[in-house]
């Protein structure tokens, strides 16, 4: 028996039986269909070094064959402890590196049938200098830097500033935002609403580089009126307080130098003089002050001698 064209509905066990005068025989065969196709053929998988990548190589079909890997006909890849094996086929590479650059082929076991597969690794895109946190007045303009670098195997590269969600574009009419061609960020008439968290983002085919920083807007007005209220604040604070001793000084004893005389005609006791005159300037034969022209603040007195 000859069967053409077959196809996995072909799969089934076939018996051949064959009878005489003396008896029969059956024979049992099982027809396997394989598929011969494995997919995809010729994919091209770009990584940064230190990226995983998974190299894809579908194959089905009964009974499952055993999937070979190698990488530029050289030993198979299962032997790597990088490399894990997918139950279709597909393998994963962990923590690539250049030297994993090249061409790999799928193979089923005991066939023919084989796809390739490319490996491309590139260098991690870097941000030598972002964008500084800065405080600017209201009304003045700022600049962001965004210097990087980029795998010059790389076809092209794109950059991306955002104000906060707000992806930004050099094309508003107002013209206040500003790329240039070093990527260098400008933001004119910078307003409160300004104040906000920016950020550069840098995207190429293989990966993508964000750095963040802050624009904080100074209002002068607002500043001036801060100032002036705490200038305004301590003055009154002052005059109370000037005030304040003023009247305590009024409201309080008089206090000075005096002395009391006794029979023998000396002085008895000393009192200390503070800051206010005193509060009587009689003369008499039992008090007498100092006269005003040898009095001294906060000075104690020696003991004076009365003379009548």
């Amino acid at each position: 028996m000859t069967l053409r064209d077959v196809n996995i509905e072909d799969i089934a066990v076939y018996q051949c039986e064959a009878t005489n005068v003396h008896g029969s025989i059956v024979i049992n065969a099982f027809l396997y269909v394989v598929d011969l196709t494995c997919f995809p053929d010729g994919v091209i998988s770009k990584a940064v070094d230190g990226d995983d990548i998974m190299l894809p190589c579908e194959c089905s079909g009964l009974p499952p064959l055993y999937i070979i890997w190698k990488r530029q006909d050289t030993v198979p890849l299962l032997s790597d402890p990088r490399v894990s094996l997918e139950p279709s086929g597909t393998i994963k590479l962990s923590s690539v590196s250049h030297n994993d650059s090249g061409l790999y082929t799928c193979s089923r076991e005991n066939t023919n049938i084989s796809i390739t597969a490319e490996l491309q690794v590139f260098n991690r895109t870097v941000i030598l200098t972002g964008p500084q946190d800065v405080r600017a007045l209201r009304g003045t303009s700022v600049l962001l830097d965004c210097c990087f670098v980029v795998d010059p195997r790389l076809s092209g590269y794109q950059v991306v500033w955002r104000k906060g969600d707000q992806k930004l574009s050099d094309s508003s009419v107002d013209e206040k935002y500003t790329i240039f061609d070093n990527s260098t960020l400008r933001v004119t008439d910078l307003q409160l609403n300004d104040t906000a968290e920016y950020s550069c983002e840098v995207i190429t085919d293989v990966d993508k580089v964000t750095a963040h920083a802050s624009i904080t807007i100074i209002d002068p007005d607002r500043f001036s009126t801060k100032n002036w209220l705490i200038r305004t604040t301590c003055t009154i604070g002052l005059l109370v307080l000037i005030v304040f001793i003023i009247t305590w000084c009024k409201d309080s004893e008089y206090r000075g130098l005096r002395t009391r005389g006794n029979s023998e005609g000396t002085n008895m006791e000393d009192v200390h003089y503070e800051n206010c005159t005193p509060g009587s300037t009689r003369d008499d034969s039992t008090y007498q002050s100092l006269h005003p022209a040898a009095r001294d603040q906060d000075q104690t007195y020696s003991t004076l001698t009365h003379h009548t």
